[in-house]
């Protein structure tokens, strides 16, 4: 139905009536009422549909009816040569000589446009390196935008991780796993509770009666009290030994949060209902629901993505500078990859069939994933310089500057800030970096230019003479090149006016992208755009008439119209699609800042300081405000309509002729298909097809009316039908004629384009991503619109709008392919017989590489294998000849250490694989039992050490292992007394048994349990003595001082152990500090070691004497009752003078 006219419509009315009064005074042509009113449309369809609408304007011109047209309405293709036609008219040339100019076949301007097929790139390769430099320009800068905004976007999402740091009861809240692998999981978990309270808000407004009320309220108190009972009863407790957990606290958690629920439903229920009645109450609640739905599905999945760029962060990035750099690389290489094939499958998608994949669906997904990539990318980077980065790291001379992490997350944060509000208002940096600028300057120097001839005030002319002379060599020496750019190339649009010189009134569609309702009235969920119609008389949108003015220039507007494809797309945007697009920077979109009215204080607001980053936000997630935003994303006409006759339906025109360019192979009018169904929603017009041979027509009219058939008769075969006529019947019940000519190839046409026909059988639907017309495509296109336009004569014109009113619809059956059986001609034969070999060499050729890819693929594998294989069975040998060895001779020596230390080595490089660790776990244990069996004493201990080297890390899945690792982290700290050296120790044994126990046991108190305690008090002993004689340095016994670094597990270990090494230290020791091996592991993002069962002294042969020393004084302590001196086996260490005391763990 109509939409009701804007204020100030009348007085634009009467501007339009007084430009076609304007024109036909300049044309010479008398006063036209109404009835006698002519518009022509030119569709969409690139180059393709330009070339054809240049020889149908030039078959029009022929035959005397060109200047009839008081309308010019374009879409796309068809406003380029729309805007050519209409430069044609100027102060220097009548309206008739346009068209004896037009209808030249030796003109200048035929020359030109044919010249210049190739209009993007027309100098060969130099102006494809020149495209592709602007287009790696405009995708750095879209990537570093993107960067900018998902970084912040990332800060702001680890930002819950240095929160939980600061906080007393981290641990135990890792412990009891509320932390749920990422802070957004459980911020997602906690949304259960208000869930829940919109819930019983639901339940509750039954009605608004008194006692609804009540009872609402007295659930609420019963609900508040019954928590004030369980709240004193924290479930989280902290005590030393935090594996005591009450039996009731998840049910008390659980009760807890349903009688908040109740609590916060019930009450909104009491005080809602005293403004909204029952029904709006359970509508708001509803809706309610929804938000939390949609909040907590966004948590999941920010979760997810912190967790796993997380993982990508330290297994990736942190460990392998080579890994990152390739991970960079291949993002590169990913989005380069898109770039070429997303125009392939663009051509592909046009050449519609029933077997056809489902491209748009697969894009969509893929955008989807690489969007997901793209964010990770950036959080990683966030998380990698915020926790992981030391200030010892060498690669990381910033992170020494800012060693906290709080500091380094400040510093990211507002540097990103700062950026973004200094730069953040300039919308359009996002067309700069588009394809936009390079699309409207080939634009502009091909089809805006050809205005640009001399007259009066042109100092810069392309042309030697007026483009409708003849042309001859002097006049194309004389011309200017396309590369070159001239001043007066383009034109303001509110200039462009040719009916002032006899022309049409141009009309340029396009199509404003709206994914989200604004309450204009004009939102469609399936259209998701608002048609734009605009001319040096203002801005339409909708089915309103124009309003306002419209800046810019012709080439912009027309680059506008045929902005085909953009991360908004109309009916067809998609949010995969639109990521995929803009992230590969394949963007001919533009931004434009509402001209018209907005709504929202808030949303002007954001979009006055940050445009950009709204625009690109806007454009990565689909996301488009429409017709009353801040901005407007406009994209091709054709994304609403791309006929150009929606516009001329507004004026309600008694004759209209369309030019149905659009790619259509198979000849299922999706355009007109699309027109019908928007002419009787928007207008309430119908629009009927008439049957031809209920025609009524004499003898002479005959041939004309062979020309016609319906949607449903033409389709690819060759024919001579090509002309449709449609009945209009408005909403007032007027009507009118709508001639549709759809280019189709017929037995009439000459030998160059009949050829070129033959040799291609996508001739005249040929896909709109082919841009590059050759001489003969480009050729074939212009003779064949001018064969077709020689048919659309004034008598054709004057009988339209008699046959329409008289004329019977046809009956509109499946518009289908022809059949299967139908007989081809020898072009179709010869075009079914190429396809059929490029496409059979194509899919060979690319079967064939990937079956030898595959094949190298799995022969690398196997040989990698099979040396694997046998490495394995080197090394279990060894061991079964080492436990042989030690089950005869019932001892341990230096020969059989020698042995099994050189099983170590081997067993070393097969660290990585699964199975092979857990064969070699066995043979482990197979070799502890032999060693606890056969030996005792000293030798037992230190074969246990060395079957411990052989059992390696303990395993874990993989997943396992980066969860448990993930909820037990916490903000790196230093230790209090830097260690200097990094221990040379193997992963620690136990003597008589090192001990595994699972992660909980490694975390700090309290979840890590109370720790062995180092009493602080204790006075000194005579075996103080001992220490000194043996470990402090002895210059005549050339002795040096040893030094002895302590490891710990927790850190309530570090104060104790801190006062027993202030007595070592009296006692002649250099004790450098103490390490926090937990931690350490944590940053280098390892497991940590397994706990000694006791406390041990590692030492070197050489310091025998002042380790036993040491352990002889630690045993007369009640808590190193155990101690144990352990030797490092011969060779392990170069390091003399160094022992080391590891502090157990506690356990339960």
């Amino acid at each position: 139905m109509n939409q009701p006219a804007p204020q100030g419509a009348s007085s634009r009315s009467d501007e339009e009536a007084a430009a076609l009064a304007a024109r036909w005074q300049a044309a010479e042509q008398p006063p036209k009422s109404p009835e006698q009113r002519l518009g022509l449309a030119l569709s969409g369809g690139g180059i393709r549909s330009a070339t054809f609408c240049l020889g149908l304007l030039r078959g029009l011109a022929k035959n005397k009816v060109l200047q009839r047209f008081d309308y010019l309405s374009t879409v796309s293709g068809g406003g380029y040569i729309g805007a050519a036609f209409g430069r044609l008219f100027n102060a220097q040339v009548r309206a008739a000589q346009v068209e004896e100019g037009l209808a030249r076949d030796d003109s200048l301007f035929l020359w030109w446009l044919r010249s210049n097929g190739r209009f993007l790139t027309p100098a060969g390769a130099g102006d494809l390196f020149t495209a592709w430099a602007g287009h790696l320009r405009g995708f750095i800068a879209t990537q570093l935008e993107t960067g900018v905004l998902l970084l912040m976007l990332s800060a702001l999402l680890v930002a819950p991780h240095l929160w939980l740091a600061a906080r007393p009861d981290a641990s135990a809240w890792a412990f009891y796993g509320l932390l749920l692998g990422s802070p957004l999981w459980t911020a997602a978990l906690l949304m259960l509770p208000l869930a829940a309270a919109s819930m019983f808000g639901f339940w509750f407004s039954g009605d608004n009666h008194l006692s609804s009320r009540l009872g609402a309220a007295a659930a609420a108190a019963l609900g508040l009290a019954l928590l004030l009972q369980i709240l004193p009863l924290p479930p989280l407790r902290t005590s030393e030994n935090a594996l005591e957990v009450d039996l009731w606290a998840a049910p008390a958690w659980v009760a807890s949060s349903l009688l908040l629920a109740l609590v916060i439903g019930a009450a909104l229920r009491v005080l809602l209902s005293l403004r909204f009645k029952a029904e709006q109450l359970r509508v708001l609640w509803t809706q309610a629901l929804a938000w939390m739905l949609i909040a907590t599905a966004l948590l999941l999945v920010f979760g997810a993505l912190d967790f796993l760029s997380w993982v990508l962060s330290t297994y990736v990035l942190q460990q392998s500078a080579s890994a990152g750099a390739s991970g960079l690389g291949l993002g590169a290489l990913l989005l380069g990859a898109l770039r070429l094939v997303l125009p392939m499958l663009q051509r592909q998608a046009d050449k519609t069939s029933g077997a056809s994949l489902p491209l748009p669906a697969l894009a969509h997904v893929l955008g989807l994933l690489l969007l997901a990539m793209v964010m990770m990318f950036w959080m990683s980077l966030a998380q990698l310089w915020v926790f992981l980065l030391q200030p010892q790291d060498a690669a990381a001379p910033l992170a020494g500057w800012l060693p906290e992490t709080p500091a380094r997350w400040q510093w990211l944060v507002v540097t990103l800030l700062a950026y973004m509000l200094l730069t953040g208002r300039h919308l359009q940096q996002l067309n700069r970096s588009s394809l936009h600028l390079f699309y409207r300057s080939r634009l502009t120097r091909t089809y805006v230019a050809v205005g640009n001839a001399p007259a009066p005030g042109c100092a810069q002319p392309r042309f030697p003479r007026p483009l409708l002379a003849r042309v001859d060599r002097e006049a194309t020496e004389h011309t200017r090149k396309l590369s070159e750019l001239l001043p007066q190339d383009d034109i303001a649009l509110a200039d462009y006016q040719p009916w002032r010189h006899g022309g049409p009134i141009h009309l340029i569609n396009c199509c404003i992208n709206q994914t989200k309702d604004d309450r204009t009235g004009s939102y469609n969920a399936d259209r998701k755009g608002v048609a734009l119609t605009v001319s040096a008389l203002g801005l339409e949108t909708g089915a309103q008439l124009p309003q306002g003015g419209a800046g810019g220039t012709l080439a912009e507007w027309v680059a506008i119209s045929g902005a085909a494809i953009s991360s908004g797309m109309g009916s067809q945007t998609r949010t995969g699609v639109a990521a995929l697009l803009f992230l590969a920077n394949l963007r001919l979109g533009y931004w434009l800042r509402n001209p018209l009215e907005v709504r929202g204080r808030f949303a002007r607001l954001l979009w006055q300081l940050w445009g950009k980053y709204c625009g690109t936000g806007a454009e990565m997630l689909a996301s488009f405000p429409g017709l009353r935003g801040p901005a407007w994303y406009l994209s091709d006409g054709g994304h609403f309509d791309n006929t150009g006759i929606y516009a001329l339906l507004k004026r309600r025109l008694p004759l209209m002729v369309l030019a149905d360019c659009g790619a259509d192979p198979l000849y299922v009018f999706n355009d007109v298909e699309n027109l019908v169904r928007k002419a009787r929603i928007d207008y309430g017009a119908d629009i009927e097809f008439i049957d031809p041979r209920s025609l009524p027509c004499t003898p002479q009219q005959e041939p004309l009316r062979e020309l016609f058939d319906t949607p449903d008769g033409i389709g690819p075969r060759l024919d001579r039908q090509y002309l449709m006529l449609a009945r209009v019947r408005y909403e007032d019940g007027s009507l009118a004629a709508l001639l549709i000519v759809k280019p189709r190839r017929s037995a009439q046409l000459p030998l160059d384009v009949a050829g070129y026909a033959d040799r291609d059988g996508g001739f005249p639907q040929q896909t709109t991503g082919d841009q590059f017309f050759d001489e003969a495509q480009w050729e074939s296109y212009c003779e064949l619109g001018l064969r077709l336009g020689a048919a659309i004569t004034p008598e054709l014109l004057a009988l339209l709008p008699q046959w329409a009113a008289a004329g019977k619809p046809a009956d509109n059956g499946q518009i289908t392919p022809p059949p299967k059986d139908e007989p081809q001609s020898r072009g179709r034969r010869v075009a079914a017989t190429v396809g059929t070999s490029l496409g059979v060499g194509a899919v060979a050729s690319v079967l064939l590489t990937l079956w030898q890819s595959w094949d190298a693929h799995a022969q690398r594998r196997l040989e990698a294998q099979t040396a694997l294989d046998q490495k394995v069975q080197d090394v279990v040998a060894e061991i079964d000849k080492a436990s042989q060895d030690i089950a005869t001779s019932k001892s341990y020596d230096d020969q059989l250490r020698i042995k099994l230390l050189a099983v170590v080595n081997a067993r070393q490089s097969l660290q990585g694989d699964k199975p092979v660790a857990e064969i070699l776990q066995s043979q482990a244990l197979r070799l502890q039992k032999v060693c606890k069996d056969n030996l005792d004493g000293d030798a037992q201990n230190r074969c246990l050490v060395d079957v411990r080297l052989l059992d390696g890390e303990k395993l874990e899945g993989f997943w396992l292992k980066q969860l448990r690792d993930y909820r037990l982290w916490r903000v790196p700290e230093a230790a209090a007394a830097p260690t200097t050296m990094k221990s040379y120790a193997p992963a620690p044994g136990a003597a008589p048994q090192p001990e595994a126990m699972d992660g909980a046991a490694y975390e700090e108190a309290p979840a890590a349990g109370a720790p062995v305690p180092v009493p602080a008090d204790q006075p000194a002993l005579p075996m103080g003595d001992t220490v000194r004689r043996d470990c402090a340095a002895d210059p005549a016994a050339a002795r040096p001082r040893y030094t002895l670094y302590t490891q710990i597990y927790a850190e309530p270990q570090r104060a104790p152990a801190e006062a027993l090494l202030a007595e070592l230290r009296e006692r002649g020791l250099a004790t450098p500090g103490i390490e926090n091996v937990v931690r350490s592991a944590q940053r280098r993002n390892q497991d940590p070691p397994l706990p000694w069962s006791q406390p041990t002294l590692l030492y070197q042969p050489e310091s025998k004497d002042c380790a036993e020393a040491l352990a002889a004084y630690l045993r007369l302590r009640p808590a190193f009752r155990q101690t144990h001196a352990q030797a490092l086996p011969a060779g392990l260490s170069n390091r003399s003078g160094v022992i080391e005391l590891w502090l157990p763990a506690g356990r339960n």
